[in-house]
């Protein structure tokens, strides 16, 4: 038999940690690397903005795209949930004669939450993958380029207007979600016997405006980061047609962690 070589116990554990410190602070550096990029587009957009350079005709149809199209599939999504906490609830509150609560809790729940987050989630699947996508075509193809030399800058013509549209459409969308929530969870109410008038008598005293108010605002913040995560995806994106699927999926999980990030953050700000 062989002798152990001395301290040959001792190296292993230590060749383990250094590799761990190093994958540790490569996933650091890329994170800050990611941040600053996000950091950076999203500060030549808002110059844009204020200096006015934007294609108004671009940002309407981003909005139409964005927000028109979307509009049905925001509002079924909601309702669905709406839908979904009427069952779970009606029973509930009938149990402890609360029934005329139902409404009240229902409409609060889909403005101050569900309602922002279900919609900045369907837009960032749909528009917020779109966006990824195209951004990463137009790199390989070197359409990016093109505007380039034609003293044209991509953040101007590409970013300006998506941004612009995510920023405005979105509190809409969740202003539709908001309604079409609590209007599904109605229709699951009277389904079970509980009267439309005695679901929404306590919505006026338990949804005040600054509930709509903050959810809007919400939704505004999630359009913003929707818009620079996706864009941001699609300017990074290598070369080659697995590059376009990969940025695609990387925006889109990038997307709903910075919504839930965001949504944290701004429920501990408001409450």
């Amino acid at each position: 038999m062989t002798a152990a070589l001395p301290g040959a116990g001792a190296a292993r554990p230590r060749e383990l940690l250094a590799a761990a410190a190093r994958y540790c602070g490569q996933r650091l550096l890329a994170f800050l690397g990611y941040l600053g990029d996000v950091v950076l587009l999203g500060n030549q957009t808002v110059q844009f903005i204020l200096r006015g350079q934007v294609t108004r005709r671009e940002v309407f149809d981003q909005m139409a795209a964005i927000g028109v199209a979307g509009l049905p599939l925001v509002a079924l999504t909601v309702c669905f949930s709406g839908m979904v906490f009427g069952v779970y609830g009606v029973e509930q509150f009938k149990a402890f004669g609360l029934t005329n609560l139902l409404g009240g809790i229902t409409a609060m729940s889909m403005t101050r939450e569900v309602a922002p987050v279900l919609a900045a989630t369907v837009v960032a699947a749909r528009s917020g993958s779109a966006i990824a996508a195209e951004m990463a075509t137009m790199k390989i193809t070197e359409q990016l380029d093109a505007l380039r030399a034609l003293a044209t800058d991509p953040v101007e013509y590409l970013a300006v207007p998506r941004y612009i549209a995510l920023v405005f459409t979105l509190p809409m969308l969740a202003l539709v979600g908001m309604c079409a929530g609590t209007w599904g969870g109605g229709l699951v109410a009277t389904w079970s016997g509980i009267s439309w008038g005695e679901y929404i008598s306590q919505i006026p005293d338990r949804v005040p405006p600054d509930y709509v108010v903050n959810g809007c605002i919400k939704a505004m913040v999630f359009g913003a980061l929707i818009a620079l995560a996706s864009l941001r995806q699609g300017f990074r994106c290598g070369y080659g047609a697995e590059s376009v699927g990969r940025t695609t999926t990387q925006a889109v999980v990038l997307n709903i962690l910075w919504i839930h990030a965001a949504n944290l953050l701004l429920a501990m700000l408001t409450e």
